[in-house]
């Protein structure tokens, strides 16, 4: 969760900017961009280097560029003053926005290839005076897909099990509490966890 007192602030105006050295161009065919916001204003996220691979925009959306197929996705990006949640993930030819950890859009384009633009800014639109303001705390860059969609298990887990679209490992030592039916015994009245932990329910 952010910080407001961990949190750093960018102002706006073009000179105003946090440059990370990482470059986009570097990311393939899966990834995270992710952070929280504060209090949002213009666009205040983007990689440039002559064109643009990714900016967001406050007003809600996220554009993209890879290999020269652009994208513009819906991404619920808010100018309110309360801390939210955002990312922006790449799993092959589907991009999807998260707000608070809610699918907001998908888009699919199987023409995207390599990211286009450079070092990824915060608070700053690529060369131009359209750059935005807010609170950030959290920025994440990941080279995987973090989030997609998890299916619930219809069986224990076994040693290893892929879900969903981000292909996040799921291990039994994450699984905390497992409760299923089973057809030998949906006619008890007693519920047993059948996690590694055992709890009493």
């Amino acid at each position: 969760m952010a910080n407001t007192a961990t949190s750093f602030y960018i102002p706006a105006t073009n000179t105003n900017y946090v440059e990370l050295d990482f470059d986009a161009t570097t990311l393939g065919s899966a990834w995270t961009m992710e952070f929280w916001a504060h209090s949002l204003t213009g666009y205040f996220f983007s990689s440039y280097n002559g064109t643009h691979g990714v900016y967001a925009e406050a007003g809600g959306t996220w554009y993209t560029n890879m290999g020269g197929t652009a994208a513009t996705v819906a991404g619920g990006l808010s100018t309110v003053a309360a801390w939210n949640h955002y990312a922006l993930c790449r799993n092959g030819d589907t991009v999807s926005t998260y707000k608070n950890g809610v699918v907001v859009a998908t888009h699919l384009n199987t023409s995207f290839t390599v990211m286009g633009g450079g070092n990824i800014r915060v608070g700053r639109n690529g060369t131009d005076t359209s750059d935005g303001s807010g609170y950030f705390d959290a920025v994440r860059i990941s080279e995987v897909a973090r989030y997609g969609n998890i299916d619930t298990p219809t069986t224990q887990l076994n040693t290893w099990q892929t879900a969903g679209r981000g292909q996040n490992a799921l291990l039994p030592h994450h699984t905390k509490l497992l409760i299923q039916a089973n057809s030998s015994t949906t006619t008890s009245s007693t519920i047993v966890d059948q996690s590694a932990f055992g709890h009493t329910v």
